[in-house]
């Protein structure tokens, strides 16, 4: 970056439930390439999942950087979408297509729409 020039942050949060993909997003964007996290059953609720909410940095190019919160998608951690919601920021939901696949393929298409998007609504 030459000597003037000012860095630009561009803020993104990522939202969506449980095991969507949202930290094989951020990693992906943070490394430039596709990553795939893979996540260990423990057995226990909230396993290795994000908690609450975790922030990176990815770079779009030399002027410019996504700042990227990436929130938990337990419904526990749902309230911090709220509190931490500011204007001017790209909000990016991520859903699992096979649960709502799954879903739709039980008969409630409705259903899965209300549960993929238009539940999380609410929360911008």
């Amino acid at each position: 970056m030459e000597k003037g020039n000012k860095q630009r942050f561009i803020p993104v949060k990522v939202y969506g439930k449980s095991g969507a993909g949202k930290t094989s997003l951020v990693e992906s964007l943070k490394e430039n390439r596709r990553i795939l996290t893979v996540r260990m059953h423990s057995g226990d609720q909230f396993g290795e999942a994000t908690k609450v909410f975790k922030v990176h940095e990815a770079v779009v190019d030399e002027n410019s950087k996504l700042l990227v919160m990436e929130f938990g998608g337990q419904e526990i951690y749902q309230i911090a979408y709220q509190l931490t919601f500011k204007t001017r920021c790209l909000p990016l939901l991520v859903i699992n297509t096979a649960d709502f696949s799954n879903i739709c393929d039980e008969g409630n298409v409705t259903e899965a729409c209300q549960d993929a998007c238009m539940s999380w609504l609410s929360h911008f």
